[in-house]
């Protein structure tokens, strides 16, 4: 008789919460965590586009960038993820492709009529992070785990061990995003000042999926009553996230060479649960830009 120990745990839950507590300062910042952004033109660009913002990813950058758009614009992206990660085990080693591709962005700004300066309404769906990865290996090994069951056989306990000379193989993997939809507007102030606001409903989904497997692939464990054949752990998270973001931006031209621009984010986190008490934190960053032109 070959025994086949199995234990397999799901955990679903909600991300940012915790027996229905308020959340940690630490829980709510986490929706900043990893962000990419968006837009081909402001993510070449870098942290510079802060202080233009001049197209409709100003929605995400600084919305005060919107005001300086003469004309309407429609957008569309998307994401392509190709990459490979080798991982070595026991002089052994394994590769880990993963391929993912993905609708990634759209919405549209439209300037609106004003006497004088200008307005620029902007709404837009954006996928801002992305939660791939994978990693696995597989291998042969002596090495002890000290990994032991209790079995009891006439009617006496005794713990026998499945800890060495086994094929071990793990597998990590995760996948999701994190989306908001969002709707914005700038307005220009000034001929060399703007200001803008953008609200966006944020939503995100992260499965997580742990297996870890020991096999006994030699016959090593053949002796009742610790005659083994397989050691299998599974473990399954799925992570749920809503909220609210909103950011705020002013920009202006000290010179034709020189602009500055100041942009705050308040992530407002909601779980799930009912319980569990909304908090928000609020984030300041003032950018200085040089603009050559």
């Amino acid at each position: 008789m070959r025994r086949k120990f199995t234990l397999r745990s799901i955990i679903i839950s909600s991300l940012f919460l915790s027996n229905g507590q308020t959340q940690t300062a630490s829980e709510a910042i986490h929706i900043l965590e990893n962000e990419i952004g968006y837009g081909a033109r402001s993510l070449g660009m870098g942290g510079a586009f802060t202080a233009l913002s001049n197209d409709p990813s100003g929605m995400y950058w600084n919305p005060a960038g919107l005001a300086d758009m003469a004309n309407g614009a429609i957008y569309f992206e998307g994401q392509s993820l190709n990459y490979h990660n080798k991982t070595s085990y026991i002089n052994e080693s394994k590769v880990n492709p993963l391929h993912v591709g993905s609708f990634n962005a759209m919405g549209m700004a439209l300037p609106l009529p004003t006497i004088r300066g200008s307005m620029v309404l902007g709404v837009g769906f954006n996928r801002i992070v992305h939660y791939n990865g994978l990693m696995s290996f597989s291998g042969f090994s002596n090495e002890d785990n000290q990994l032991t069951f209790p079995i009891e056989v006439d009617g006496k306990e005794q713990f026998y061990d499945f800890s060495k000379y086994v094929l071990r193989s793990e597998e990590i993997y995760s996948g999701g995003a994190m989306e908001q939809f969002t709707l914005s507007f700038g307005i220009a102030l000034s001929p060399t000042f703007a200001g803008g606001l953008s609200v966006s409903r944020v939503s995100g989904r992260e499965e997580y999926s742990f297996e870890f497997i020991q096999e006994d692939s030699k016959q090593n464990y053949s002796e009742f009553p610790a005659d083994f054949d397989q050691y299998l752990l599974g473990q399954k998270l799925i992570a749920t996230t809503t909220g609210w973001n909103i950011r705020g931006g002013v920009k202006g031209a000290v010179t034709d060479w020189f602009r500055l621009d100041f942009r705050f984010h308040c992530p407002i986190i909601s779980g799930l649960k009912k319980n569990t008490h909304p908090m928000s934190l609020l984030f300041l960053m003032m950018d200085l830009k040089m603009i050559l032109r």
